[in-house]
């Protein structure tokens, strides 16, 4: 069995980002992982979760917050990934298209399952 070849460093077509991103998960996703919007994500949003929790009492807002600083430190560095692999995809419209649809449904699609 032959490995597929990574293709180059920034793919050019939303074909071949897809392609990069299903086919490489670990380079492409692990390997490149955004640390940087799980921190900001995971702590803004684990505060909002844990603010609009609070009026059930501490014991919900507090499983709130570590539910989703745990979801966001998790995915957000995915989603971050994701949005880098597509900036040098041209045309930029359909990378902005690509984006806008791909990243919401997923992650719209992982928060349902969690919350």
């Amino acid at each position: 069995m032959h490995a597929r070849p990574l293709p180059a460093d920034d793919p050019t077509t939303v074909r071949d980002a897809l392609l990069v991103l299903i086919c490489h998960p670990r380079a492409r996703v692990l390997g490149r992982w955004n640390w940087k919007a799980a921190l900001t994500s995971s702590i803004a949003r684990g505060a909002l979760f844990f603010c609009a929790n609070l009026a059930r009492g501490f014991d919900a807002a507090q499983a709130a917050f570590l539910t989703e600083l745990v979801l966001r430190a998790a995915t957000s560095g995915f989603y971050g990934t994701v949005t880098q692999t597509f900036r040098s995809v041209e045309p930029r419209c359909a990378a902005t298209v690509a984006a806008l649809v791909l990243l919401p449904a997923l992650s719209h699609s992982v928060e349902l399952v969690v919350h």
